[in-house]
Formats: C-alpha cells, sequence, structure tokens
C-alpha cells in the first residue's frame, strides 16, 4: 500500500511535469466505487489548469485555478501512470490528458478513488505540526487499553499512518507495537515523535532516488529496518519478529521494549 513517503514522491513528480497545465480532457474509465457521474469530473476540471498538489493523510489534492479540488486515494493497490508512455497500462480508473501528455490511475482491484472537493476530516496529519505529544497522549487516553500500533494507525484518531511505517518509526524509538498504549512512558513517547519524521524524511528520499526520471513512483521497502521481508535481523543484529497487530502484519526485534 502507498504511504506517506511514496505520496509524498508522486506529488514531487506530478508538480515536476503537469504544474500550470491546462487539462484537455478528463476520463473516468471505472466506475464502480465513484458517486459522482463522470461527466461532472468532466465539466469541472476540463480547461482548468493545475496549480498546485498537497496532500492530506493518504489523500492527494489536487488544486485548479478554478478553485476546484480533485482528490486521489489510491487505497491499497491503486498506482498512477504516465501517459502515453504506459497508456496500455490495465485496470485504469482515471485519466487526465494535457495536450500533449498526462497521467492516470490503475488499480487491480478497482478501490482507488477520484473525488471532487473532499471532505478532509478534523484530525491531525501524522506530520503536521498539531500531532503533538499532548495530542498523542489524548488519543491514548481514548485507547488506553489498546496496543499502541493500534493507536496509531487508526485513521479517525490520526490521518496517514501506514502499517509499514509505524513498524518503522516504532523501532527507532525502541517501543514493541504491541506495548499497552498507556502504559509507555511520555519520555517515550516524545523520542517516538522525534524519530517519526526522520523515518519519514529517510524514506521518502530513498523512495525519489529510486524513482528516477522515468516514472511517477516507486514503491521501494528494502531500506527498511524491520518491515522487510527480505531481512531477518535488525541493524543491530536483533532477530526479526513477525505477527499481527491492529489486524496487520507487524513486524518487530527483540531491540524494542514491550510496555504491558
Amino acid at each position: 500500500m502507498p504511504e506517506i513517503p511514496e505520496l509524498n514522491v508522486l506529488k514531487n513528480n506530478l508538480l515536476k511535469r503537469f504544474k500550470g497545465k491546462k487539462v484537455e480532457e478528463f476520463r473516468i474509465l471505472w466506475k464502480k466505487n465513484i458517486k459522482t457521474p463522470e461527466e461532472e469530473f468532466a465539466k469541472t476540471f476540463q480547461g482548468a489548469k493545475l496549480m498546485d498538489i498537497t496532500r492530506e493523510g493518504k489523500i492527494l489534492l489536487l488544486r485548479f485555478d478554478n478553485d476546484q479540488i480533485l482528490g486521489i486515494h489510491l487505497r491499497l493497490t491503486g498506482r498512477a501512470f504516465l501517459i502515453p508512455e504506459e497508456e496500455d497500462t490495465k485496470f485504469p480508473i482515471m485519466m487526465m490528458l494535457f495536450k500533449k501528455d498526462g497521467f492516470g490511475i490503475n488499480d487491480f482491484m478497482g478501490q482507488a478513488q477520484p473525488e471532487i472537493n473532499p471532505t478532509i476530516p478534523d484530525v491531525p496529519d501524522v506530520l503536521s505540526k498539531d500531532f503533538t505529544l499532548d495530542y498523542l497522549k489524548a488519543i491514548i487516553a481514548k485507547r488506553s487499553n489498546k496496543a499502541i500500533k493500534t493507536v496509531l494507525t487508526e485513521q479517525k484518531l490520526l490521518r496517514g499512518m501506514g502499517n509499514a511505517y509505524t513498524d518503522e518509526s516504532l523501532w527507532a524509538a525502541k517501543i514493541d507495537p504491541r506495548s499497552i498504549a498507556s502504559k509507555i512512558p511520555d519520555a517515550k513517547l516524545k523520542e517516538f515523535l522525534d524519530c517519526l519524521h526522520e523515518v519519514y524524511s529517510d524514506a521518502e528520499n530513498e523512495i525519489d532516488i529510486a524513482t528516477g526520471k522515468d516514472s511517477l513512483m516507486i514503491e521501494k521497502r528494502e531500506f527498511m529496518k524491520v518491515h522487510n521481508s527480505k531481512r531477518k535481523q535488525d541493524p543491530e543484529g536483533n532477530d526479526i519478529e513477525k505477527g499481527e497487530v491492529a489486524k496487520a502484519k507487524t513486524y518487530w526485534s527483540k531491540a524494542q521494549q514491550l510496555y504491558e
């Protein structure tokens, strides 16, 4: 599943290629999970210029000069592709065409979702300044008997925290993902917040380098320290363990303290 580092790389590469260009044609090619009629997308975006792209949680917000916004949520298996280079890509959901080029979104599961002017939930993005120690303690209080990974990945409480980078950030702070959230000391929670931004920034740099000039985004996970099926040990030589937390495959090592 694309998480924030992949989405940030995609956002930046879309802007490099298409910022300031006028939409010549907008196509919806898979209508099953899209609530708005296809013609409404065309009416809203054709003729408009793409001015900026921002990210809120796991949604990209494409902003146009007519003050309209296209939200794109890639869900679990959605991907972006270039036109004309990859125009024959299977399972397309949508295409946005400019004068000489464009891009689309495909998804073999059919779940990726474009939306006009989406509503953004009023909870902090994981990388925003509003995700503070006080806020983290407040959401832990609401789920005090839950595992810390369960709390962090509940999108109603915190937007954008995904499975893989939750594992990576908890490893960096040496907190076992199975720990009871309310048992973790404040100093450790503060350490987790400090580690979080570094983990995401380093991952974005790795993915940006790997993506290169010929793609919009690739998923590269080989650099991950624990959430990595190819690794047997973490960088400190501890065996990596696997299990299920928050209904998701979870990786950790004995370097991480279990609070219970």
